[in-house]
Protein backbone atom coordinates (compact mmCIF):
# COMPACT_ATOMS: atom_id res chain seq x y z
CA UNK A 1 0.00 0.00 0.00
CA UNK A 2 1.47 3.35 -1.01
CA UNK A 3 1.53 6.36 1.30
CA UNK A 4 1.18 9.96 0.07
CA UNK A 5 3.12 12.68 1.82
CA UNK A 6 2.41 16.41 1.61
CA UNK A 7 5.49 18.58 1.17
CA UNK A 8 4.64 22.22 1.78
CA UNK A 9 6.29 25.63 1.94
CA UNK A 10 8.08 25.12 -1.36
CA UNK A 11 9.35 28.13 -3.30
CA UNK A 12 7.52 29.08 -6.52
CA UNK A 13 10.57 28.38 -8.69
CA UNK A 14 11.25 24.82 -7.50
CA UNK A 15 11.75 22.11 -10.13
CA UNK A 16 11.05 18.40 -9.79
CA UNK A 17 14.75 17.55 -10.21
CA UNK A 18 15.68 19.84 -7.29
CA UNK A 19 13.16 18.18 -5.02
CA UNK A 20 14.29 14.74 -6.15
CA UNK A 21 17.90 15.71 -5.41
CA UNK A 22 16.90 16.86 -1.93
CA UNK A 23 15.09 13.58 -1.23
CA UNK A 24 17.76 11.30 -2.78
CA UNK A 25 18.75 9.87 0.63
CA UNK A 26 15.15 8.73 1.20
CA UNK A 27 15.31 6.23 -1.66
CA UNK A 28 15.05 5.85 -5.41
CA UNK A 29 11.48 4.54 -5.59
CA UNK A 30 9.82 7.89 -4.78
CA UNK A 31 7.07 9.33 -6.91
CA UNK A 32 7.09 13.15 -6.83
CA UNK A 33 4.26 15.37 -8.08
CA UNK A 34 4.73 19.15 -7.82
CA UNK A 35 1.40 20.97 -7.96
CA UNK A 36 1.57 23.85 -10.44
CA UNK A 37 -0.61 26.81 -11.33
CA UNK A 38 -2.55 26.26 -14.57
CA UNK A 39 -1.91 29.75 -15.92
CA UNK A 40 1.72 30.39 -14.96
CA UNK A 41 3.05 26.83 -14.73
CA UNK A 42 4.89 27.73 -11.51
CA UNK A 43 4.78 25.72 -8.31
CA UNK A 44 1.81 26.50 -6.06
CA UNK A 45 4.00 25.96 -3.00
CA UNK A 46 3.44 22.27 -2.35
CA UNK A 47 4.03 18.80 -3.73
CA UNK A 48 3.10 15.19 -3.05
CA UNK A 49 5.61 12.39 -2.57
CA UNK A 50 4.45 8.78 -2.71
CA UNK A 51 6.35 6.03 -0.91
CA UNK A 52 5.68 2.32 -0.52
CA UNK A 53 5.53 1.78 3.24
CA UNK A 54 4.62 3.55 6.48
CA UNK A 55 8.20 3.09 7.71
CA UNK A 56 9.58 4.98 4.69
CA UNK A 57 6.98 7.71 5.20
CA UNK A 58 7.84 8.10 8.88
CA UNK A 59 11.55 8.21 8.05
CA UNK A 60 11.04 10.98 5.47
CA UNK A 61 8.83 12.99 7.84
CA UNK A 62 11.39 12.72 10.64
CA UNK A 63 14.28 13.63 8.32
CA UNK A 64 12.83 16.46 6.25
CA UNK A 65 10.06 18.16 8.27
CA UNK A 66 11.43 21.60 9.22
CA UNK A 67 14.54 21.25 7.04
CA UNK A 68 15.72 24.43 5.33
CA UNK A 69 15.30 24.41 1.55
CA UNK A 70 15.89 27.55 -0.54
CA UNK A 71 15.39 29.99 2.37
CA UNK A 72 12.25 28.24 3.66
CA UNK A 73 11.55 25.45 6.15
CA UNK A 74 9.76 22.48 4.60
CA UNK A 75 6.53 21.12 6.03
CA UNK A 76 6.32 17.36 5.54
CA UNK A 77 3.37 15.29 6.78
CA UNK A 78 1.07 12.49 5.69
CA UNK A 79 -1.41 13.79 3.12
CA UNK A 80 -5.08 14.03 4.02
CA UNK A 81 -7.48 12.15 1.73
CA UNK A 82 -9.16 14.30 -0.91
CA UNK A 83 -12.71 15.35 -0.18
CA UNK A 84 -15.24 14.67 -2.89
CA UNK A 85 -16.68 17.82 -4.37
CA UNK A 86 -20.30 17.80 -5.37
CA UNK A 87 -21.16 19.91 -8.38
CA UNK A 88 -24.68 21.06 -9.09
CA UNK A 89 -25.39 21.19 -12.79
CA UNK A 90 -28.61 22.45 -14.25
CA UNK A 91 -29.58 20.75 -17.46
CA UNK A 92 -32.00 23.41 -18.64
CA UNK A 93 -32.28 27.12 -17.90
CA UNK A 94 -34.90 27.74 -15.27
CA UNK A 95 -36.88 30.95 -15.05
CA UNK A 96 -38.56 31.85 -11.78
CA UNK A 97 -41.13 34.62 -11.95
CA UNK A 98 -42.64 36.14 -8.85
CA UNK A 99 -45.88 37.99 -9.53
CA UNK A 100 -47.38 40.44 -7.08
CA UNK A 101 -50.65 42.16 -8.01
CA UNK A 102 -50.17 41.74 -11.76
CA UNK A 103 -46.68 43.31 -11.78
CA UNK A 104 -43.53 41.28 -12.47
CA UNK A 105 -41.28 41.77 -9.49
CA UNK A 106 -38.28 39.58 -10.31
CA UNK A 107 -37.04 37.22 -13.01
CA UNK A 108 -34.18 34.95 -12.04
CA UNK A 109 -32.27 32.96 -14.65
CA UNK A 110 -29.51 30.82 -13.06
CA UNK A 111 -26.37 30.14 -15.05
CA UNK A 112 -26.05 26.77 -16.72
CA UNK A 113 -22.80 24.92 -16.16
CA UNK A 114 -21.39 23.24 -19.22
Amino acid sequence: MSIRLYVGNLPKDVERDELQELLKDAGDDLSIKIVTDRKTGKCRGFAFVTVETDEEADKIIASYDGQAFKDANLKVEKAQPRKKRMRLRLRQPVAVVVVETAHVVAVNRPRVCA
